[in-house]
């Protein structure tokens, strides 16, 4: 049963990802390295969770590996997209701060769903392990 959990959960996050990285192409952000990193990142969950769900021992450490790679990822680009903001805010007083608020704050929201993910991951991998092993 928590083999399935696991597969959804990647699933969702895949969905949140794809979700995102809609928003941000939709927000006029220009296409930047987040975009297809998170396009690709949900794919790469889909494409896991379908392996979990087929018992592939291999893909629950790959899931483990591939989250904890984006949230890297992510963090280092919510911190980059955060920099960019406080010039913004203390550089160009007549200039619009929304496209590089909405950058950081859907970076920033991958960020911290990728860290949920892989909280979760690892709270769920004892016991799946014992389903992988019986």
């Amino acid at each position: 049963m928590n083999t399935q959990k696991t597969a959804s959960l990647l699933s969702v996050f895949g969905a949140l990802l794809i979700l995102c990285a809609g928003l941000y192409f939709w927000n006029d952000i220009a296409p930047s390295l987040v975009l297809f990193f998170a396009l690709g990142a949900a794919l790469a969950c889909f494409g896991l969770a379908y392996f979990m769900l087929r018992r592939a021992g291999w893909a629950f450490m790959a899931g483990l590996i591939a989250v904890g790679l984006l949230i890297i990822f992510f963090g280092w680009q919510s911190v980059e997209s955060f920099y960019e903001l406080l010039d913004k805010l203390q550089n160009d007083a007549l200039g619009s701060p929304y496209p590089k608020a909405n950058a950081f704050l859907l970076t920033f929201t991958m960020f911290i769903s990728a860290l949920i993910t892989e909280i979760i991951q690892i709270m769920l991998a004892r016991s799946n392990s014992r389903e992988l092993t019986s």
